[in-house]
């Protein structure tokens, strides 16, 4: 039980696209709308084309343009968190779904170079976000760090990613945010 959690139901409650979900839902204060809109588009679709791009490649020959399923799902979360942005005005959602767009073209852009852990870029993100703004939000900096070391941990052992994969997805999740932060 404890192993098929680690494995298989560790990694599914730590992606990066239920987080920014979460995000998006409480920082719009749980408004019904967006909270159906982030939960359908950001984790729904795009945890469908991913099972799809995993069991029946040769339905997808989108995935040939791109090369590989990551990009394609990396490039489909962009479009999501795009189509987001557009149909807000508020400034802390605006905030938030831009956050998350600095993220995934990054992440976009590395991946057809360098292969990494995007798990680590994403927790690692977060935590820099919160360590930056610590003393605003003190238990976001802990739990987040700790989710950090936790999911970078996991992506390791299980064999999910390298040690330089799980680091340098870190490091791009690190930079990425304080170079948000400075933009």
């Amino acid at each position: 039980m404890v192993k098929a959690f680690w494995a298989k139901i560790f990694p599914l409650l730590t992606h990066p696209a239920i987080w920014q979900a979460v995000f998006i839902s409480y920082w719009s204060r749980w408004n019904a709308s967006w909270v159906i809109a982030s939960w359908v588009f950001l984790v729904g679709l795009s945890g469908g084309l991913y099972y799809l791009s995993l069991y029946a490649p040769d339905r997808l020959d989108i995935l040939i343009l791109f090369g590989n399923r990551r990009q394609f799902l990396i490039f489909w979360q962009m479009l999501m968190l795009l189509g987001l942005r557009a149909a807000t005005a508020e400034p802390i959602l605006t905030y938030w779904l831009n956050f998350f767009l600095w993220h995934t073209v990054l992440a976009w852009i590395l991946h057809w170079r360098w292969a990494f852990s995007l798990h680590s870029q994403g927790w690692a993100g977060l935590a820099s976000f919160f360590l930056w703004y610590g003393k605003t939000y003190p238990l976001m900096t802990v739990l987040c760090t700790v989710l950090w070391g936790l999911v970078a941990y996991q992506r390791r052992l299980s064999g999910a990613h390298t040690e330089g994969e799980v680091l340098f997805g870190s490091v791009v999740g690190g930079a990425g945010t304080v170079s948000y932060i400075l933009l």
